[in-house]
């Protein structure tokens, strides 16, 4: 984990306490299912459920000899059941597992915790932006293609396509619940069960909420793992878009919108009037880190026949790290959208000094529809926006005197007629229907 970036919840439940917790609790369900399947016998069971203690000092000691971290947990585990006076049972703890068994569980069940954090994350950012997305509905701006002007929309439109963004990873998330982090194995050393009643699998299992995998072999197989930090790598993805959207309206050139600073906050060592984004600027260099994760997952699939080592120490590091930071980006953002500073009147202001060139589509269809061949319509409408920034006109103010072409010296008001001109040049009439769908 970057602790930097990791939050309370998240750095609690990626403690190694919390893991060895885990793993302990993992070999308890299973020694319960053996003794509900008559494997094992009730003074065992509760011997060791009662008294097993997973120490992390003791489990530190002990691997320093050992040079295995899930060794060195047994052995501190069967050391406390011994220490409680039940040194006859502590063979059973462990007993017919492998190392992945435990492992590989606890890891599905600390990524669905981590999982269900950011769901429950993503699912409270989309109340936000469909709260501000309806607030700025009728917020009127220049939508830029390119970083041109293209038409108008509203603010509220651009949120509401975030909401929707979020919407859909929230989905996905889902799906990884239901599917990839739905399964687990708990059938031996190679997966096939030698030593294993399936039924002690099924039962551990269940108490989890888990499904006992199809067939595996010694570890549960990394594409599962790999899905997931795709998907956490899209919502990174899609944060990052947010962000970097933002900061485009943010620029000192245009100056629509504002992050949130704080009173006593300093955008710059050197130079005082300095309000950076840094907030948004961290969504893309966070979203670079999350998308390497997945790409590491990605290799992590290919281990050697039965299983290889080769996964364990880059997931000792991506699980947390990634889970972690698209945690960390979900809160974040959340605040930056319910107390981002907003300037419609600004918006308006970039619109007007566009001196309505967003028209120009509208423009070249009418004349089209009116006779004039569409490329002659195409170079005339063109050649008028591109005069605007030059000449002290606007785009409509042009189109009323420049003549179409050398060949034919009327101009677009005088085939359009003004009714039919000027519609063209109304903006509410022209994205009002499109926005009232949207938000319906």
């Amino acid at each position: 984990m970057l602790e930097r970036y990791t939050l309370p919840p998240m750095k609690e439940l990626w403690s190694e306490g919390k893991k060895i917790n885990m793993w302990l609790e993992v070999e308890l369900a299973f020694l319960e299912a053996r003794f509900q399947c008559g494997d094992l016998s009730g003074a065992a069971y509760e011997a060791i459920a009662t008294h097993a203690h997973a120490d992390c000092v003791r489990i530190a000691e002990l691997e320093t000899p050992y040079q295995h971290d899930f060794e060195a947990f047994v052995g501190a585990v069967k050391e406390s059941t011994e220490k409680a006076g039940f040194d006859q049972y502590k063979a059973e703890f462990h007993k017919t597992l492998t190392t992945s068994d435990t492992e590989d569980t606890a890891t599905i069940l600390l990524l669905r915790y981590a999982l269900e954090l950011i769901k429950d994350e993503l699912i409270d950012l989309a109340v936000v932006l469909r709260k501000q997305a309806k607030r700025y509905q009728w917020t009127i701006m220049s939508a830029r293609t390119h970083g041109q002007d293209a038409k108008p929309s509203t603010f509220g439109h651009l949120l509401a396509v975030f909401t929707e963004d979020v919407n859909r990873d929230i989905h996905r998330l889902s799906g990884c619940l239901e599917n990839e982090l739905l399964k687990a194995k708990m059938s031996g050393a190679v997966g096939n069960y030698i030593g294993i009643d399936p039924m002690w699998e099924k039962e551990a299992l269940r108490s989890f909420g888990l499904l006992p995998a199809n067939t595996e072999t010694q570890i549960l197989q990394r594409d599962r793992h790999a899905v997931v930090m795709a998907e956490l790598a899209v919502i990174a993805s899609t944060l990052e878009k947010h962000a970097v959207a933002l900061r485009q309206m943010a620029h000192a050139c245009v100056q629509e919108v504002r992050e949130p600073f704080a009173e006593d906050q300093r955008g710059s060592s050197a130079m005082p009037h300095k309000r950076n984004p840094v907030k948004l600027e961290q969504m893309s260099g966070l979203a670079r880190m999350v998308r390497a994760y997945a790409q590491v997952a990605m290799e992590n699939i290919a281990t050697w026949e039965w299983r290889d080592i080769s996964h364990s120490s880059a997931e000792r590091h991506i699980f947390s790290g990634a889970t972690s930071i698209v945690h960390y980006m979900v809160v974040k953002m959340k605040y930056l959208i319910e107390h981002l500073e907003v300037f419609p009147k600004r918006m308006w202001e970039n619109l007007i000094a566009s001196q309505e060139i967003w028209a120009s589509q509208g423009v070249r269809e009418a004349l089209t529809d009116a006779g004039i061949d569409s490329d002659v319509a195409y170079h005339y409408v063109q050649e008028a926006a591109f005069r605007v920034p030059t000449e002290k006109a606007s785009f409509q103010e042009l189109l009323q005197n420049m003549p179409i072409s050398e060949t034919d010296s009327r101009t677009a008001l005088a085939i359009l007629g003004s009714e039919r001109f000027n519609q063209c040049f109304d903006m509410c009439a022209a994205i009002t229907p499109g926005i009232e769908h949207i938000f319906s």
